[in-house]
């Protein structure tokens, strides 16, 4: 099984729920604390932690300009953490993403429905919903991991359809028809989930049906924004931080803690790290798919 995480996501996830806390680097640990979660609870033998280029540099925004532009900047100390973190990853041996121009969602995409191919599972870990449309439940799965009050959900096609009414491969169309106002992309005045689900079911009113299309270039314009299956992965460049098995970097790590403050007596995260690299490491060998299987090996 492969993971792929959303790692803005994630992070701005840890971040806000420790920022009150008077722990050092809430978020980084809270980070770390997810992985080793994630890790023990699905087994994965593989795992990227896929990030996002900056705002204004998206081709989303040079395509929309209107793309996330009402959005705030992150704190200051939100973008440190994301340093601090990125580097703590890559001394980990851990695998990441990034390529200018396109967010965590396109990289997300675009690898999942590669791994299609080899037929391996796939759980993708985000509360972004917009993933939604990349879950498919056979012949190769994927599906998406939601953080819940016990760990992290997984999300399957069964799942979707009791929440939308519609299968995921057409949460796209209804996305473009409705838009994304977190987004800043505009949809069809008048035209909510509801409606656009009947439309898209059949089952649409002659008035509701009418005021859709006449809105065609309206969506046309929004799938080219919203729909993750149409990212080609050739379209790509090449990751600025490093993809593939990667090393432990022991000393990096250790240093890396010292130089903030969080590594000795005050901090276990070192211990933590350590051992969640290890079981980590462990599955990738076995080819585990399960921790009973390490039992006696850690």
């Amino acid at each position: 099984m492969i993971v792929l995480i959303d790692g803005d996501h994630l992070l701005a996830r840890c971040y806000y729920a420790t920022s009150d806390s008077a722990a050092k680097y809430g978020g980084v640990r809270a980070f770390i604390s997810s992985l080793r979660r994630i890790i023990n609870d699905y087994v994965p033998q593989y795992v990227v932690v896929c990030w996002g280029d900056r705002r204004e540099k998206l081709w989303r925004r040079k395509q929309y300009p209107a793309y996330k532009a009402h959005r705030t900047s992150a704190p200051e100390e939100l973008v440190n953490q994301l340093v601090l973190l990125k580097q703590l990853l890559t001394s980990m041996g851990v695998s990441q993403t990034l390529c200018e121009g396109f967010e965590a969602d396109d990289v997300i995409a675009s690898l999942a429905l590669e791994t299609q191919k080899f037929h391996v599972p796939v759980g993708i870990v985000s509360g972004d919903h917009d993933l939604f449309q990349l879950i498919i439940d056979e012949p190769s799965p994927v599906f998406c991991l939601i953080p819940s009050s016990s760990g992290y959900r997984k999300i399957k096609t069964a799942d979707v359809v009791a929440k939308y009414g519609i299968e995921p491969s057409q949460l796209p169309h209804m996305m473009a028809m409705v838009g994304e106002k977190g987004d800043g992309i505009a949809g069809i005045p008048g035209i909510g989930k509801k409606r656009a689900v009947a439309y898209i079911k059949g089952e649409a009113t002659a008035a509701v049906k009418a005021t859709i299309e006449a809105h065609k270039e309206l969506i046309e314009q929004n799938l080219t924004l919203v729909d993750l299956r149409s990212i080609d992965m050739e379209e790509f460049p090449s990751s600025t931080l490093q993809v593939g098995h990667q090393p432990f970097r022991q000393k990096e790590v250790m240093k890396l803690l010292l130089s903030i403050g969080l590594f000795g007596k005050s901090s276990s995260l070192y211990y933590d790290i350590l051992s969640m690299m290890q079981v980590y490491y462990s599955i990738r060998e076995k080819k585990a798919v399960s921790i009973e299987e390490l039992t006696g090996e850690l």
